[in-house]
């Protein structure tokens, strides 16, 4: 219940033109990105009050049947959970020598040097940029000593976007072809024939506008959209 288990659900979130800076940033010093991904990321959250759960449906105590759980970690569901796995996530990076940007939380900084390491986290997604993939190698290697990772090797795919990190003249290629096509999917618009002409800029629509009729409704709710 909001203000007694909790009074913060929040957790910061990626700004996308902060991702786009970093991955020009590495196209031009030519630096390396890989990427990993957390596997139960909201397991991993160490609760810091007593959160109490009913017993699951098939795992009942059959003598205790009114008895109910004492969480020790979050779990899916409980609204804390991806604020508490950040901050669990913090802590141990923090541990590690890594230091948060302020303009955006979800990048971590680590100098050695002329070598250098950034994090960029979201939620269980993270990005390891630098410019030495033995670098690399040993981050993930320190972040599988504490929690079960994927390792997904050279960035190819985040938030939408596919990446080709092998464009002509040491570029990186963003595109959203497969974000494209997985909503076209989605509303089976796959096979429907573009327009030349687009729909006015300026058509303002209305409730007054919306069918009426039992029949019309009926039909537009077969519609492939």
């Amino acid at each position: 219940m909001a203000g007694i288990d909790f009074h913060e659900t929040f957790s910061p979130t990626l700004i996308i033109t902060s991702l786009r800076t970093t991955i020009g940033l590495a196209a031009q010093l030519n630096l390396y990105i890989h990427q990993i991904d957390i596997k139960k990321v909201f397991l991993n959250g160490d609760l810091d009050q007593p959160i109490y759960m009913e017993q699951p449906k098939y795992f009942k105590d059959i003598k205790n049947p009114d008895y109910v759980c004492v969480l020790k970690k979050t779990l899916y569901g409980l609204k804390q959970s991806p604020r508490i796995w950040y901050y669990r996530l913090q802590q141990f990076l923090i541990k590690k020598g890594y230091k948060r940007l302020k303009s955006d939380k979800k990048f971590y900084t680590r100098h050695n040097g002329t070598h250098i390491l950034i994090l960029v986290v979201y939620v269980d997604d993270i990005l390891i940029i630098s410019n030495r993939v033995d670098h690399i190698k040993t981050a993930k290697e320190k972040l599988a000593t504490t929690f079960s990772i994927t390792d997904g090797g050279p960035l190819h795919y985040m938030l939408g976007i596919e990446f080709n990190l092998h464009g002509p003249d040491n570029n990186i290629q963003l595109c959203q072809r497969k974000f494209a096509e997985d909503i076209l999917n989605k509303y089976q618009m796959m096979d429907l024939k573009p327009s030349p002409i687009p729909a006015d800029a300026h058509l303002s629509l209305s409730s007054d506008m919306a069918p009426k009729d039992p029949q019309e409704i009926k039909e537009m709710e077969t519609l492939p959209f």
